[in-house]
């Protein structure tokens, strides 16, 4: 039994999966928040109260692994460990208490394991985009087939727009203008011209706005893989979450309350990402980076 764990800037993600040099057998896959770059963009590092929350989210991934005879784990970083600059005092502390090495992923590599994970899903002929929506960052890609053209990581996830923009609980029109404005200029700076291409949208704000879409009372990662999220729903969601406060936003149908304080710029970044590249909608996407990387144990 094999597991890889993504310490992602937002929530923590585990796979596991029973791996016999055939395709791996998924057992258990749960993600945990614990915030780990809550105190980033105000800091440039990991706080002393995420750094504990980090290492207390891991005490519980190893009781899981340990319960389901989990042999070998990878762990694997993104946005927070590639910026912060403390992340080698956390990788270092992983180490003492569980024995496990950290890779820190390129902005490049992220992008590939993601474009491996969910790629396959629109079976469509022609280019198209798979978009990776974390806590920190965004990863865009862009390929045909099985051929990646073009990578791009762009500082667009939701904590961290959160904690830039919308400091008011529920946020300020004049902040959410801020922040459409700010996405909108990453978004033409990065892909300027860019035509209509089939979107996959992946990561944990994606996957909650599709169960709040589908008014799932209990969360089914089936019901979600594939599903359709459109620009007018989007346009929906985040007109909705500016008028509740964060308690509102947790009682909604499909709201994982763990996502609920984030899910207003999420939602706002995502719509913007659907316009600049001319979609009506995307497909949602539950697997990640640690899916693909589970083949490779």
């Amino acid at each position: 039994m094999k597991a890889v764990i993504d310490l992602g800037t937002n929530s923590f993600k585990c796979a596991i999966a029973r791996v016999d040099g055939g395709e791996p057998e998924l057992v258990a896959d749960f993600s945990l928040s614990c915030k780990l770059g809550a105190d980033l963009a105000a800091s440039g590092s990991i706080g002393p109260a995420a750094f504990e929350r980090g290492l207390r989210t891991l005490e519980e991934m190893e009781r899981i692994c340990r319960r389901e005879g989990v042999q070998q784990v990878l762990c694997v970083g993104a946005h927070t460990l590639r910026e912060a600059s403390n992340s080698r005092d956390f990788i270092g502390a992983v180490r003492s208490r569980f024995g496990w090495q950290v890779q820190v992923l390129s902005p490049e590599e992220e992008a590939r394991l993601s474009w491996m994970a969910s790629a396959s899903l629109h079976r469509g002929e022609g280019r198209k985009l798979v978009t990776d929506c974390g806590g920190g960052s965004i990863e865009f890609t862009f390929g045909e087939g099985t051929r990646i053209d073009l990578q791009r990581s762009l500082p667009l996830g939701a904590l961290l727009l959160t904690k830039s923009f919308l400091l008011s609980d529920p946020a300020l029109p004049e902040q959410v203008a801020a922040l459409r404005a700010s996405v909108r200029s990453h978004l033409e700076a990065a892909f300027p011209g860019y035509p209509g291409l089939p979107i996959i949208g992946g990561g944990g704000g994606v996957c909650t706005m599709a169960a709040v879409s589908l008014g799932l009372s209990l969360y089914s990662a089936e019901l979600v893989q594939g599903s359709w999220l459109s620009a007018e729903e989007l346009k929906h969601q985040a007109s909705l979450y500016q008028k509740l406060d964060l308690r509102g936003r947790r009682e909604l149908p499909g709201m994982d309350p763990d996502r609920a304080d984030i899910i207003h710029a999420g939602a706002v970044c995502l719509g913007e990402i659907l316009a600049h590249f001319h979609a009506e909608g995307l497909l949602v996407s539950t697997l990640g980076l640690r899916h693909a990387l589970l083949k490779g144990l």
